[in-house]
């Protein structure tokens, strides 16, 4: 295309477009499109903003160039999405063809009678990152990962804005007198004894030096790992039949803000401009952010599990620390325990930072309970009937270790009254099943 042509602002239907040539346009010379003396702008201005479109959005059918059952011809594609009329849409593809095809190298991108899909790349392009931070991870920096923060700064960024396709935000804001759940196994009765004594030291998060490595904490980082439901409790902790779980309820003392990661998996995209890179730069996080439940829910491989939950754990550390998403933990759907068709509540498992799991009454020598679990109910006949009793304690000092733990306030109290033992006789499990179909080899003539 040898004469220079200009497009005005009132030729281009697209929105962000038509602005974009508002304000950097001139009206010193005619549209060569309606003749009229408004801004615009020279046709070429706008051959990279359409060629980075097509570079990302845009791919020939696997089949061909030629293939023309599938995809749009890049005529069409321009008229639809700059809203401009026929010749202006040839003029812009003629634009294309002049700037990116390499004709001496035989490499043509654009021509007028090849079709193009759409496609999603973004996806891919957050996945590829991902890869390399897991990477960066095991082999290169797991303490002072910068590479890992800026990526994490950049997901995580505005994470409150985010809304699901049901207009609701992916950030859960329980109250005060939220109940949550948590289970642990034991193989005896004296085991289980033990452990109702003190409750609020065994069922809550461990000790800084007895802290396993976990999905959402390095070794030495306690954390709260509940459920919102009893149900999903035993299903989680997979106990063998003899065995007893103890379940044990934890109210909420203070207001939380708890990132749903199964919330992710419905996000929408936001509407805006194909062209605008701001709203680009959200739909890729909203898109990428449908598969990192996935990701960091995906169990381990058992060789090595510490290993393969470092990515995660760095998720995890990164929020428990963010000032700007102020998070009090995460939560994410049970695939232990499914929710059901009809079902209301969804199965969720809850894992509160440390910051965030500090129960009342821990502390060495606050509170211990008299336990007994059989009940005497004639002569020698016994019956399993568990009991609990609050012993009443020595006072503490000042110096005693609790004096200092209680200028933290508690966030869980256990709900005494509501613990509950399970005595395991069975355990069943949901399959789908897939016959296999016999071959029979063909017979030689």
């Amino acid at each position: 295309m040898n004469e220079e042509k200009y497009i005005c602002h009132a030729c281009v239907g697209e929105e962000y477009i038509s602005k974009l040539i508002m304000n950097t346009g001139k009206a010193k010379r005619n549209c060569s499109y309606c003749r009229k003396r408004k801004k615009n702008v020279p046709l070429e201005e706008l051959v990279p903003i359409l060629h980075k479109m097509f570079m990302e959005h845009y791919e020939q059918p696997e089949d061909g160039p030629f293939y023309h059952q599938a995809g749009d011809p890049a005529v069409d594609i321009i008229q639809d999405q700059l809203s401009v009329d026929e010749q202006a849409a040839k003029d812009l593809l003629s634009s294309l063809e002049d700037e990116n095809n390499d004709l001496h190298g035989l490499e043509i991108i654009y021509d007028e009678t090849y079709n193009y899909i759409k496609v999603n790349r973004s996806e891919n392009a957050l996945g590829i990152a991902w890869e390399k931070l897991e990477e960066s991870l095991k082999k290169e920096s797991r303490y002072f990962n910068h590479q890992v923060k800026d990526f994490l700064d950049q997901l995580f960024t505005d994470i409150d804005k985010l809304q699901t396709k049901k207009n609701q935000s992916a950030i859960l804001t329980p109250g005060i007198d939220m109940t949550f759940y948590r289970a642990r196994v034991f193989e005896n009765e004296e085991d289980v004894v033990k452990a109702l004594q003190h409750p609020e030291r065994y069922f809550g998060p461990p000790p800084h030096d007895l802290a396993p490595s976990g999905r959402m904490n390095a070794r030495g980082i306690p954390v709260f790992y509940g459920s919102t439901s009893p149900e999903i409790a035993v299903a989680e902790v997979r106990p063998v039949v003899g065995s007893f779980v103890v379940v044990v309820p934890f109210r909420t003392l203070c207001e939380m803000r708890i990132l749903d990661i199964s919330a992710l998996k419905s996000l929408r995209e936001v509407g805006g401009s194909i062209f605008d890179d701001q709203v680009a730069i959200r739909n890729d996080k909203a898109n990428f952010m449908r598969t990192l439940a996935r990701k960091l829910t995906l169990p381990a491989s058992g060789r090595n599990p510490e290993n393969d939950y470092l990515i995660t754990q760095a998720v995890a550390e990164y929020l428990s620390q963010s000032e700007e998403s102020r998070l009090d933990g995460i939560s994410f759907n049970s695939t232990q325990h499914p929710t059901g068709k009809g079902e209301r509540e969804k199965h969720q498992n809850v894992v509160l930072f440390s910051k965030s799991a500090r129960i009342m009454g821990a502390e060495p020598n606050s509170r211990s309970y008299q336990v007994e679990l059989y009940d005497n109910v004639e002569d020698d006949r016994w019956v399993f009937s568990p009991t609990i009793e609050k012993v009443e304690v020595n006072k503490r000092t000042k110096y005693s270790f609790s004096y200092f733990s209680e200028k933290l306030n508690p966030s869980l109290q256990i709900r005494s009254d509501q613990i509950v033992i399970h005595k395991v006789k069975g355990v069943s499990y949901e399959t789908s099943q897939s016959g296999i179909t016999l071959i029979v080899p063909l017979q030689p003539e």
